[in-house]
């Protein structure tokens, strides 16, 4: 499965800081913007070797994300073009908004074994420092390094539905389930992953288990026991109202202090779940993406998605109002005519049946009937 990777080799020879992401062609310029982010923070100590799993990426777009680094000695960035390295996997996708993508990080320490160790996140995330500190996480015996889901942890604790806690401790056989971390940036050991986890291994969750949150369920099962959960900061998922804040208030209480202490100074911000700041520009930490996004050859692209989105957005909500204002002024009229036409079939008028159903129509009505 991973002869192609044998190509991809570490870019620099000293303080390669390896980050992956795994992107689609209508997501690059969110990518863009998450790169943008890295660069902006990076220090001259250190080389960034930034690989991008792809399959669908345009030429155009892959130039406008390649030039986020010129005039940087220190960066690179290359793409891996990874269908052709996926053999017979088949993906589960359980959501529209969940893709082939989401499975990747599952596989890269067998489609890049050249490689040693890397971060892996998504792209719906800006970084706010060098992301080489976390790169050089100790990680001591553990294979991986990430941080706790505090909306997990509000599931978990859910009272009255305690669905989410049977799945992870019965479906999924996890022991500890509020030892989970968030699939969405971890720090990974290769070669220890590979020792401990085979393909076989891999390719059987992927293929026969229905899992809710993807790649995050499987990395849980697999390395229970060998993961180390770091500092909060390192995934900081944005404070959104509804679910998200439903579930966060749910969380323990040592888990939601740890989260409210990071959303003072977070080191990496993640957009989680749908509402995201290029649809949204409201939500939390929306204006430090614009601030990058601006920075970007992407920038007046995301601008027209937003827009685009939104005039979407408002004509279905006037196509709903207006089908509805129609059902109200027509089809109800219609519906009471044709009732109306009905009944005097039954009760013809000036019968004693019509006047003894206007009687009792009267009297239902609170009103006197008078002939």
């Amino acid at each position: 499965m991973h002869k192609i990777g044998n190509n991809f080799k570490p870019a620099f020879e000293v303080n390669n800081v390896t980050i992956i992401l795994s992107s689609s062609d209508s997501f690059s310029p969110y990518l863009a913007v998450c790169i943008k982010s890295i660069l902006l923070n990076r220090s001259l100590d250190n080389n960034y070797d930034i690989i991008v799993f792809e399959r669908e990426i345009c030429e155009d777009n892959k130039k406008k994300i390649l030039s986020l680094k010129d005039g940087m000695n220190n960066v690179s960035i290359r793409f891996f073009f990874v269908s052709d390295a996926m053999g017979s996997f088949k993906f589960y996708l359980n959501s529209t908004r969940l893709s082939q993508e989401t499975y990747y990080g599952l596989l890269i320490p067998y489609l890049l074994p050249n490689y040693h160790k890397g971060i892996i996140m998504d792209c719906d995330m800006i970084v706010k420092t060098d992301i080489a500190r976390l790169y050089y996480e100790d990680l001591g015996e553990n294979v991986i390094g990430g941080v706790n889901d505090i909306v997990l942890q509000g599931w978990l604790n859910d009272r009255e539905n305690k669905d989410t806690y049977t799945y992870y401790t019965e479906y999924l056989k996890i022991k500890n389930p509020y030892k989970c971390f968030n699939g969405g940036l971890i720090v990974l050991n290769f070669d220890k992953y590979k020792k401990l986890i085979t393909e076989n291994k891999i390719s059987d969750y992927i293929n026969n288990y229905k899992l809710r949150v993807v790649d995050q369920d499987i990395f849980n099962i697999l390395l229970e026991g060998k993961s180390k959960l770091i500092d909060f900061r390192w995934n900081h998922m944005i404070w959104v109202k509804g679910a998200i804040s439903e579930a966060i208030a749910d969380a323990p209480k040592s888990v939601r202090d740890s989260y409210f202490k990071s959303r003072k100074a977070p080191y990496i911000v993640h957009y989680a779940g749908d509402v995201k700041p290029w649809y949204h520009p409201q939500v939390e930490f929306a204006d430090e993406f614009w601030d990058i996004a601006r920075q970007t050859p992407f920038y007046e692209i995301i601008l027209f998605n937003m827009v685009r989105n939104e005039a979407v957005a408002t004509v279905c909500t006037h196509q709903a109002i207006f089908h509805k204002t129609i059902k109200q002024k027509i089809f109800t009229p219609i519906r009471k005519a044709q009732l109306k036409r009905m009944v005097i079939k039954v009760f013809p008028v000036d019968t004693v049946r019509y006047r003894f159903l206007r009687k009792f129509y009267y009297k239902l009505r609170g009103r006197q009937y008078t002939e």
